[in-house]
């Protein structure tokens, strides 16, 4: 072999053409003339060009693989990493032992939401996730409520502070609002105009999730701090959020600005 390298060099050189750097370890190779009169030393062009489709072939194969796990976990989003936090919101509520009642509910209201997930187009109702969960043995109790511009008692007082602190990532969120409305008198918690309310079987609040990707909603109340996020598998880029309240003479307008562009707003008014 070895004579033939040096046989196939020393004609090249006869010839004036310039013969290719040798590999350190030719014995592998076997020498060939390319089609452009080189002497080259490894695989043909031939080789080179069936490697090349191996390659190729095994990189569709790879890509369709993800592109059906990825739609597996569209059809099953709860085996998701949801590793992407998208926004988080806390309020403060007084943990006076007169309070009990309305911490209970409003812990009861976050382990109800606490988990749910919405794929892409899907709306959350507030009431019916809350009614959906509820258990007689262990169930809202009667706390303090706003009804008709007072204070008054009712079963489940407290839970429209966990719907005004879920509004609000949501916001933050890129989240579609579909129904919101305001207290009638404006709460402690939140800045005027940032509150959402609801009620049993009338008053809802209702969002839908039109990202591209399937959103999880983590709430918790605990050590008098609620606290509401919103996560995803990858980052959703949803641009830059910023939230800002107006005050007309009494009438609060809430707008939502995305990357500058106000695309949200909603009027709150109070006694």
């Amino acid at each position: 072999m070895n004579g033939l390298i040096g046989a196939l060099i020393i004609t090249t050189a006869l010839s004036g053409a310039t013969p290719a750097a040798l590999p350190e370890d030719t014995s592998n190779y076997i020498p060939h003339i390319e089609s452009n009169g080189t002497l080259a030393f490894g695989p043909t062009e031939e080789e080179r060009l069936a490697e090349q489709k191996r390659l190729e072939e095994e990189a569709a194969a790879a890509e369709a693989e993800r592109q059906r796990l990825e739609e597996e976990a569209k059809k099953n989003p709860e085996n998701l990493d949801y590793k992407y936090t998208i926004s988080t919101y806390s309020t403060k509520y007084s943990q006076n032992a007169g309070n009990a009642n309305r911490n209970f509910n409003m812990e009861l209201a976050c382990k109800a939401i606490d988990g749910t997930i919405l794929a892409p187009g899907q709306e959350f109702s507030y009431n019916d996730t809350l009614l959906s969960k509820r258990n007689p043995k262990n169930d809202y109790k009667p706390a303090g409520v706003f009804s008709g511009g007072r204070v008054t008692t009712g079963i489940g007082g407290g839970i429209c502070q966990v719907s005004t602190t879920l509004f609000d990532a949501a916001l933050y969120s890129k989240m579609t609002i579909t129904q919101r409305r305001c207290h009638s008198m404006r709460v402690g918690y939140v800045p005027a105009g940032m509150d959402a309310t609801v009620s049993w079987g009338s008053v809802d609040f209702r969002f839908r999730n039109d990202l591209t990707q399937p959103v999880k909603i983590q709430a918790s109340a605990s050590n008098g701090v609620i606290t509401v996020s919103f996560l995803s598998p990858e980052n959703p880029y949803i641009g830059n959020i910023d939230v800002k309240v107006f005050n007309d003479h009494g009438v609060y307008t809430l707008y939502r600005y995305v990357n500058g562009v106000a695309e949200y707003s909603t009027k709150s008014s109070y006694k």
